[in-house]
């Protein structure tokens, strides 16, 4: 496991989830997975069509589906823990899934 200390992927992913607004005590990693997760980052994602995105992100985002929106044994993935409006909580997203999810601006404000 890494803590993501590069400031642009660290950047990239504050701003895409507005981690400062709503987060308090992050820890914001990099490990690699020991069994299936959920890919949070996948729901939100879901609203989005072939239409609005292009042809390598559908089929990324095809793989994810036919995957079970899952984090698989074996892949690397963003964990962030902490407490998000009053609650602790842990967030993972396939890394390719996120991108997509802030590129086109899937997460909630």
């Amino acid at each position: 496991m890494s803590v993501i200390n590069n400031s642009n992927n660290l950047s990239a992913l504050l701003s895409g989830i507005n981690v400062m607004a709503y987060w308090e005590l992050v820890t914001i990693t990099e490990p690699i997975a020991r069994k299936a997760y959920l890919c949070e980052a996948c729901q939100c994602v879901n609203h989005l069509s072939k239409r609005d995105v292009t042809a390598e992100e559908w089929a990324t985002i095809q793989k994810a589906r036919e995957e079970g929106c899952k984090i698989l044994p074996g892949t690397s993935y963003i964990k962030i823990k902490g407490k998000y409006d009053g609650d602790f909580i842990t967030f993972r997203a396939r890394p390719e899934i996120d991108d997509i999810a802030q590129k086109y601006d899937c997460y909630e404000d």
